[in-house]
């Protein structure tokens, strides 16, 4: 379900399955990338910290995104529910066109001090589809009223270009 954009239901079912093992780490990773994926990073951090205690030696792909991205949040007054506005936006288009998702490449840039995050999903279209998607979600995004300023901090964008990604996430 969260690959093709149902990301509210998908937070819901792995909460319940969560509940009835607090121990399955497959569970819990998926909990965590979707929580990632919705945008509401606060509950994401939370179920780092449960992964965390469960496999101490080996830690989750977005554990430092997510802190990072919390205190860059924190500094540029980037409230959460901005955060959650401009990933629904993702998933809505995604689940309005009805296509699916691979895992989300996150990069970090770190120009003059100042650090940014570019949240790529690869979607299999064709070239073309994936521009034409990016500039629906300009529009979207100026539509929902989330400020340039906060998509120069976290810019979502589309990809066809597979062979460059991998799960997780790059420092640039």
């Amino acid at each position: 379900l969260e690959k093709l954009g149902y990301i509210s239901e998908s937070i819901q079912i792995a909460e319940k399955c969560i509940h009835a093992d607090k121990n399955d780490l497959g569970m819990l990773s998926l909990y965590i990338d979707t929580l990632f994926e919705s945008g509401q990073m606060s509950q994401a951090r939370e179920q780092l910290q449960s992964w965390n205690k469960l496999k101490q030696d080996h830690p989750h792909p977005f554990g430092d995104i997510v802190d990072n991205l919390l205190s860059v949040m924190e500094e540029n007054e980037l409230a959460e529910d901005d955060l959650v506005r401009i990933q629904s936006a993702v998933t809505e288009l995604i689940r309005d066109r009805e296509m699916i998702f691979y895992e989300p490449v996150v990069s970090t840039y770190n120009e003059d001090g100042h650090l940014s995050f570019h949240c790529q999903y690869y979607i299999p279209e064709p070239h073309g589809t994936a521009v034409e998607m990016n500039e629906t979600l300009s529009m979207k995004l100026a539509e929902a009223g989330v400020p340039p300023t906060h998509t120069l901090i976290w810019t979502p964008s589309f990809t066809t270009s597979k062979g460059i990604l991998q799960r997780g996430h790059h420092t640039g």
